[in-house]
């Protein structure tokens, strides 16, 4: 179990690290911002950007769960 959190955890982080890598080096025009764009834009310390990245994640997995 414990295992498991951790893998996924390790899975999402190294997801969003590319993710906010390529974003850097390529920024979007504007108008075509994304979520990581958006992310970037609130603090430059990638650890917050995860931080906030899996916040608003599993945050709006329950919100949206609950509608009906």
């Amino acid at each position: 179990s414990d295992l498991f959190v951790c893998s996924a955890r390790d899975g999402i982080q190294q997801l969003m690290t590319e993710a906010i890598e390529k974003r850097r080096k390529n920024p979007p025009k504007d108008g075509e911002e994304c979520f990581v764009d958006m992310l970037i834009g609130l603090d430059d310390r990638e650890h917050r950007i995860f931080a906030d990245a899996v916040t608003y994640i599993v945050g709006g997995t329950h919100t949206t769960g609950n509608c009906e």
